[in-house]
């Protein structure tokens, strides 16, 4: 069995690429600034039109509402909403939304607005805070994946300025 030892120059573009990636997902998730306002949040009331589970959570409609809503699932939740919304029949549900900050998912022109509460007949499924706490354990979660990746760049940039060292070190051949 042999062993590929990689070159300085392979070392030196996989520090770079780490470093960039590292860099790059720490820095955006240190930067959202979190969840709207509760106070600035609209209140949205009806009963459900439909529910669509996707990949990142959950859209639905409300029958009163033309807008569609998103739940974003955080810490495994997603079928826990799902039910809820799935069984609420003809009670009535209550969201709180922010209007003036629509997603629009890509290759789509629906705008999709994120759910910070969601409650059923007056039983809260979701409150502003469990939102609130699970958006900021994803960022934190971010921050340190970011530093593991700075960390494996400075690991590699070590490895290539060591290899260099050695090459020089035995000369030309």
């Amino acid at each position: 069995m042999s062993t590929t030892k990689l070159t300085p120059r392979t070392y030196y573009f996989l520090a770079i690429a780490q470093l960039s990636l590292g860099l790059g997902i720490a820095y955006f998730s240190s930067q959202d600034k979190g969840l709207p306002d509760y106070d600035s949040l609209q209140k949205g009331e009806g009963h459900i039109a439909w529910v669509k589970s996707n990949e990142s959570g959950i859209d639905f409609g409300l029958v009163e509402e033309k807008r569609t809503f998103g739940y974003a699932s955080k810490n495994g939740t997603k079928v826990f909403v799902q039910n809820f919304l799935m069984d609420a029949g003809k009670q009535k549900i209550k969201v709180l939304y922010d209007e003036k900050d629509p997603v629009k998912p890509i290759f789509s022109d629906e705008l999709i607005y994120p759910v910070y509460e969601l409650s059923v007949s007056g039983t809260v499924v979701k409150s502003y805070s469990e939102i609130a706490d699970a958006w900021k354990t994803d960022n934190q979660i971010g921050v340190w994946l970011g530093t593991a990746f700075m960390l494996f760049g400075a690991y590699f940039l070590f490895q290539a300025s060591s290899q260099s060292q050695q090459l020089r070190k035995k000369g030309p051949l």
